[in-house]
């Protein structure tokens, strides 16, 4: 199980919430009620909410994102990787001026998260990170 204070403890301490990325703590009531609808009622962990039409919360067991129109429901243990961020930027350009940390899934696509700069970005870097790191060890166990 993954656990929802180690999800948000890493996402604090790595670079926390910014002007649209926040934690469950920090949105309004109207915006926790617009995720929970869309996470099935759970609550979102973290959310960024940049536009009706461009938003992600995580919970502790899903991502759910809109982005270009298209919606996007994700379980947690399918994330295999993080690929950050993409457009050729490296890792510190993405940290200055924001960018798109792309989660490659099991089943060969990815989940592209448009994230802000400066803390909110490396933060959601560092928790995706986390989380398809969990996958791969408890994919080993079971397999080992």
């Amino acid at each position: 199980m993954i656990s929802a204070r180690r999800i948000v403890t890493i996402f604090l301490r790595r670079g926390g919430s910014g002007e649209f990325t926040k934690t469950a703590d920090e949105l309004t009531s109207s915006q926790v009620a617009h995720f929970q609808d869309r996470l099935e009622g759970q609550t979102p962990l973290i959310a960024s909410m940049r536009s009706a039409d461009e938003w992600f919360a995580l919970s502790d067991s899903q991502v759910v994102s809109e982005r270009l129109g298209m919606f996007r429901r994700i379980r947690l243990n399918d994330m295999e990787g993080v690929i950050s961020p993409v457009g050729g930027r490296g890792f510190n350009e993405g940290k200055k001026h924001g960018g798109v940390v792309e989660v490659r899934l099991k089943d060969g696509s990815t989940l592209p998260i448009n994230a802000e700069s400066g803390g909110p970005f490396v933060a959601l870097t560092n928790v995706f990170m986390y989380l398809t790191r969990v996958n791969r060890q408890r994919q080993r166990t079971l397999t080992g």
